[in-house]
């Protein structure tokens, strides 16, 4: 996005594509079951991991704190990607950020 505002609805949509462009056949031949890196903030990432996690029907918060990480497995669809983790900031060296850290799922 390079405009000033970017509207929730608009947000949604970009976060659609991004979702749809992860779970391309097109993606997974290029990469080759590779990592791909993706560096996103605010409202981008509830609307991504809504996608990413069961689309339209996925409500819910994600709240990420700041400097977060999250790993996920991403599948084509109608699979639902598989959280291995989200919002760990242990890489921030305080005990008390990484404390903070949300944990949907573990290894």
């Amino acid at each position: 996005f390079t405009g000033a505002y970017e509207t929730r609805d608009e947000a949604a949509a970009r976060a659609a594509n991004v979702a749809r462009l992860l779970q391309s056949s097109e993606l997974r031949a290029k990469m080759a079951n590779g990592l791909v890196v993706l560096v996103v903030h605010g409202d981008i990432i509830n609307h991504l991991m809504q996608q990413l996690l069961g689309g339209e029907q996925m409500m819910g918060e994600f709240p990420m704190p700041n400097s977060g990480t999250a790993l996920l497995e991403i599948r084509a669809p109608p699979a639902a990607a598989t959280v291995r983790w989200f919002g760990r900031v242990g890489h921030l060296g305080s005990s008390e950020e990484a404390a903070s850290v949300m944990m949907l799922a573990t290894d």
